[in-house]
């Protein structure tokens, strides 16, 4: 059985997460900031904003929600998120788009720990802990799916005007909203609070984990693969314009992206549990440094491949370490 059928909450959150991954803006948002007056090198360092965002608002956010109730925290993020599109949608210059990322982030922080602390109390209250594991592969098959969807429509959206995909991504949000208002309180088997270390903490425990051998590289890693995928995602979109492909088959491409990613999350546990943490590691390394090597110096439509393997496959592999 589904952990999406043992509880109504747990296919819920699914929807939510599907409905925040229909971002149809995705494929071409590097073209709408550059055509609203952000240059590709300020959008770069406006993305830094979201993650620093993450890092500072989480620890502040998230305890709210076992005190406020995790339903309540997570309609809350899941309007700033919307707000954050909105803005997107309606400001003009880097300014705009930097105090856009920080509501992304605010909506993240309050939302995501919230739903992923309900998915795991709901799934405890039926007596079906041991599926969350399930759950998570699940959901994050299910996204890049929903991810794939909005790729593929994104850049057609786009040939129509810049601002489509854009409100097509803010009506996506505006269902989010919606899902989050219909998620139920369920009785708390875990604390967020006790899950989200303080500042002082979070600093002991890096300097902790920086300083045992054994544990190094495994804090490490994770980070510097998903931040490198992300970076190798953004910079395909300007190497495939200035290549000469349209928004359209960009589009397409990214789709396939997604759907690839996908089917890569179905089989993330088989590698998990067949191939040592290091090996797994390997394999994103080598990946992610094709995937940059070939984005500079293939044509667009051999670098696809190490493309693909190189953020798609390793942001997966990573994650599930």
């Amino acid at each position: 059985m589904k952990p999406s059928t043992l509880h109504p909450n747990a296919k819920l959150v699914k929807w939510h997460f599907m409905c925040g991954e229909l971002s149809f803006m995705m494929p071409i948002i590097v073209m709408f900031a550059q055509w609203r007056g952000v240059t590709f090198s300020q959008f770069m360092a406006i993305q830094a904003l979201f993650a620093v965002a993450l890092l500072v608002l989480t620890p502040l956010v998230s305890p709210l929600a076992d005190k406020y109730g995790r339903r309540p925290a997570a309609i809350i993020g899941s309007g700033l998120w919307l707000a954050g599109h909105v803005v997107i949608l309606l400001g003009y210059g880097w300014q705009s788009y930097a105090f856009a990322e920080i509501l992304l982030g605010l909506g993240f922080a309050a939302s995501r720990p919230a739903l992923e602390a309900i998915v795991y109390d709901s799934l405890a209250h039926v007596g079906r802990e041991d599926a969350h594991f399930e759950a998570l592969t699940e959901q994050t098959r299910a996204l890049s799916y929903a991810g794939a969807v909005a790729m593929a429509l994104g850049g057609w959206m786009y040939l129509i005007h810049p601002t489509v995909p854009v409100i097509a991504t803010v009506l996506s949000n505006a269902a989010m909203v919606w899902v989050a208002f219909k998620v139920k309180e369920v009785p708390y088997r875990t604390s967020i609070a006790d899950k989200v270390p303080t500042y002082s903490e979070m600093v002991q425990q890096v300097w902790v984990s920086l300083s045992a051998q054994q544990v190094r590289w495994l804090v490490i890693l994770p980070g510097l693969i998903s931040g490198s995928t992300i970076t190798l995602f953004w910079s395909v979109q300007p190497s495939l314009t200035a290549a000469g492909v349209g928004a359209g088959v960009s589009s397409i491409l990214f789709a396939g992206y997604f759907a690839a990613r996908g089917w890569f999350a179905g089989k993330c546990k088989q590698l998990a549990e067949r191939f040592t943490a290091r090996q797994c590691f390997l394999f994103c390394i080598i990946a992610l440094a094709g995937g940059f090597a070939g984005v500079a110096l293939l044509p667009w439509w051999l670098a696809y491949v190490p493309f693909v393997l190189g953020s798609g496959f390793t942001f997966i592999l990573a994650s599930m370490q």
